[in-house]
């Protein structure tokens, strides 16, 4: 399959830090439900290097379609997931390339307060940033 065209998703102006501690006790507990599936570990295994089509997810990580599709859409909601590119094929098939927003999760516990701390994927930080760059150097 050709890629005719990519569009790129709007990035962040400023470069966020690469480790971060999750306040939001919602997002803290979503964080650590997604870690706690063992389909969820998987997809966000499979797309921390490299991003990739849900397509692809499902068949490196052995996960039904309908499973991946769904899982996917489930992390990019909680952010643990983010659109790298879009593709346009030949045929004029659009579709997203989804990449891992971190690279590692830590979780603490202590008197009854629970910490997350996350490592950005330093790949996609970076390159939201530059292009982020590109676009207002014009």
């Amino acid at each position: 399959m050709q890629v005719v065209r990519e569009e790129f998703e709007p990035a962040v102006a400023v470069r966020p830090p690469l480790g971060k501690t999750v306040t939001d006790p919602t997002m803290a507990g979503a964080i650590l439900e997604a870690m706690s599936d063992e389909v969820s570990r998987r997809i966000l295994s499979s797309t921390m290097d490299k991003g990739k089509a849900v397509e692809e997810i499902s068949l490196e990580s052995n996960i039904p379609p309908s499973t991946a599709y769904r899982r996917v859409q489930a992390l990019t909601e909680i952010g643990l997931l983010v659109v790298e590119r879009i593709v346009i094929s030949e045929a004029g098939k659009r579709y997203s390339i989804f990449r891992s927003a971190f690279r590692g999760v830590m979780a603490e516990l202590e008197s009854g307060v629970l910490r997350v701390e996350v490592t950005l994927n330093e790949d996609v930080a970076d390159r939201f940033y530059r292009m982020r760059q590109a676009i207002r150097s014009g």
